[in-house]
């Protein structure tokens, strides 16, 4: 009996492996680095973007673009981007272990022309590997008490002295909005200012699915991140996630 449950678990674990080959996993880091060319395997659109899942080699790896025209069984080629871990996409309901996001794609040869892969407002500059990409943007001031701490909130210099503490848990902040960019990776990107903290502790990134105007000021609660790692080098050491208004 005990030989007879041991083949079945042999067999059993057999097909499990087969059908993972079968229906394929995410890439690992090194498969989702550029340049991957290969054939498109799986396609959809979502949101601003066009995610492919590409069959290069013995390999499969999911990448993403500002929207593009491309069937299942076209040949892409696309030689730069930028790669990311655990790039939850809300608009598919599904989190990627690596996903490459592209600059641009050549489908079946042709292709418009390249550009800096879009990086979410607060990235450094991808200068190193493409002289084209934009640099951090130049500081907005807001002056000093200009902008009241909210009631049972925290002031943007707090946020930083208190990340660790603050970590995982949820926090209110009021500043005004000095930049907003919609719809990249499925979320929108906000940078507001209080007046408090220096260079690098004065400004606070926060990622939202809501609009918000450049130059209002806003009160918002979301979720503290500390030292975010987006793959490729690129890390915040504090984010405001999953922000909402609040009046």
């Amino acid at each position: 009996m005990n030989m007879h449950h041991q083949l079945m678990g042999t067999m059993l674990a057999a097909l499990l492996l087969t059908g993972r080959a079968l229906a394929g996993t995410d890439a690992s880091e090194e498969d989702a680095k550029p340049p991957v060319a290969g054939k498109v395997i799986e396609t959809t659109n979502s949101g601003d973007y066009t995610y492919v899942l590409v069959q290069h080699g013995a390999r499969k790896t999911w990448a993403a673009s500002r929207q593009f025209k491309v069937a299942v069984g076209d040949s892409v080629n696309i030689p730069d981007g930028w790669v990311m871990k655990d790039f939850k996409s809300r608009t598919l309901n599904r989190t990627f272990d690596w996903i490459l996001f592209a600059s641009g794609v050549e489908v079946n040869g042709k292709g418009d022309k390249l550009t800096a892969p879009t990086l979410p407002p607060g990235h450094p500059s991808l200068s190193a590997t493409n002289p084209a990409a934009p640099a951090t943007p130049p500081p907005v001031e807001i002056k000093q008490g200009s902008v009241e701490k909210v009631r049972g909130g925290y002031t943007v210099e707090e946020c930083y002295a208190k990340k660790r503490e603050l970590a995982g848990k949820s926090v209110k902040v009021r500043g005004v909005v000095v930049k907003f960019t919609p719809a990249i990776m499925g979320k929108n990107w906000v940078h507001i200012r209080d007046g408090t903290g220096k260079t690098d502790t004065g400004d606070l990134t926060l990622t939202t699915l809501e609009d918000v105007k450049t130059g209002d000021t806003i009160v918002v609660e979301g979720k503290v991140a500390c030292d975010k790692d987006f793959g490729a080098g690129y890390k915040y050491p504090l984010l405001i996630e999953d922000a909402v208004t609040r009046k």
